[in-house]
């Protein structure tokens, strides 16, 4: 879940921002480039780090993102951003090849 909410945390900051260089809540960094985010060592939560990469296709309305968590464990997401009328999202993907599924309250 964390690992969602840092991916999460630095599309909708990337949005605002200025400059193509972002940070994550507690510690690590983001760098966007068009709608392609870099994450390197980005923190949600101060006990997990996330690095990797995420895509927002403007198609499918879903954030692609393939990232590493504390260093090990990848983690492959597919979720949508934008969905007003979804109290939450549902985020799959795998954990070193297993499958994970779950529901994270949308912004």
């Amino acid at each position: 879940m964390v690992a969602w909410n840092a991916v999460e945390d630095a599309a909708y900051r990337s949005i605002r921002m200025t400059g193509t260089h972002g940070r994550g809540l507690r510690g690590g960094s983001s760098v966007k480039s068009g709608d392609h985010i870099d994450y390197q060592e980005t923190q949600f939560t101060v006990d997990s780090t996330v690095t990797g990469h995420a895509v927002f296709d403007r198609k499918t309305n879903a954030l692609n993102a393939t990232v590493t968590v504390n260093g090990s464990d990848t983690l492959t997401m597919t979720a949508p951003l934008f969905d007003g009328d979804a109290p939450y999202v549902k985020v799959t993907g795998t954990i070193d090849g297993r499958p994970v599924s779950l529901l994270a309250p949308a912004r």
